[in-house]
């Protein structure tokens, strides 16, 4: 078997062609690129979650505030890019919220990232969503026709709506930012990931519907990373803004990558 660097190495002398490098040469250790996933909540409540976090109307006059100083605080990390959670050019209904429009949407693609990108003055914001999503019914099927795993399948029901009704006390009692900062703890994050294993006995031999869930979770999430990395330069600051579920993978791919330094979004985030 030829090892992959000398297979590089001969086709370099055949060819005449430098053998390609990981890194970009542009890319180096005094200008790395800056990568700050900012897990997010669906501020306008659109029910596209199994579970999903019940959120205040963001318009309110106290909420409005929070965004305020959530924008204050996360411009100081200075975002060369902005990147939101949508597979769509957004360019057009970014071009409307800078013209002054979009008062009344509540999502936090407007609230949140178009917000902050127009208060440090970028004039394009990135969509860089992959939408790919898993197939939890053939999971139901297998459930119902294996008894053996529908305890597994339950328990896992039973943690995410107390994970959820949690999540739901937080904005309660202590508002939106105190659950952001909550999402965005390493903690938080990698148990929110350690969900998807709860998927993984949920089948048998050829028959693999929780492993096939969990595997298009990685891949679209492969996707969206790669999407973010192409978009970036060397010496970019990019604010990336998508749902909490996301961020463990997106920061697993950042941080492994070279030329690329993933920042905390809680380091920027107001208390």
């Amino acid at each position: 078997m030829i090892r992959i660097a000398g297979a590089a190495t001969i086709l370099a002398a055949v060819t005449g062609i430098a053998p390609l490098m990981w890194t970009d040469t542009a890319r180096t250790a005094d200008a790395p690129t800056e990568i700050m996933i900012v897990g997010m909540i669906h501020m306008a409540n659109p029910g596209t979650s199994v579970f999903n976090v019940q959120v205040p109307d963001v318009l309110q006059p106290q909420h409005q505030a929070e965004i305020a100083r959530m924008t204050e605080g996360l411009a100081r990390f200075k975002p060369t890019q902005v990147h939101v959670e949508s597979e769509d050019d957004v360019a057009a209904y970014y071009a409307r919220y800078l013209a002054g429009e979009l008062q009344s949407d509540r999502n936090e693609k407007v609230q949140v990232a178009f917000r902050l990108a127009k208060h440090v003055g970028l004039a394009t914001v990135h969509a860089s969503d992959a939408w790919i999503l898993g197939d939890y019914g053939p999971i139901q099927v297998f459930v119902a026709a294996h008894d053996s795993k529908e305890a597994v399948w339950d328990a896992m029901i039973v943690k995410a709506k107390e994970t959820n009704e949690a999540q739901n006390e937080v904005v309660r009692t202590r508002g939106i930012l105190a659950l952001l900062r909550h999402l965005n703890r390493s903690d938080t994050m990698l148990d929110d990931h350690v969900m998807q294993r709860w998927l993984l006995p949920i089948g048998e031999g050829k028959e693999q519907p929780g492993p096939d869930v969990v595997a298009t979770w990685y891949r679209r999430n492969i996707f969206i990373c790669a999407k973010i990395i192409q978009a970036a330069k060397p010496g970019d600051r990019v604010a990336v803004f998508f749902g909490a579920a996301h961020s463990y993978l997106l920061r697993q791919c950042i941080s492994e990558t070279p030329g690329f330094k993933l920042i905390e979004a809680n380091d920027y985030l107001p208390e």
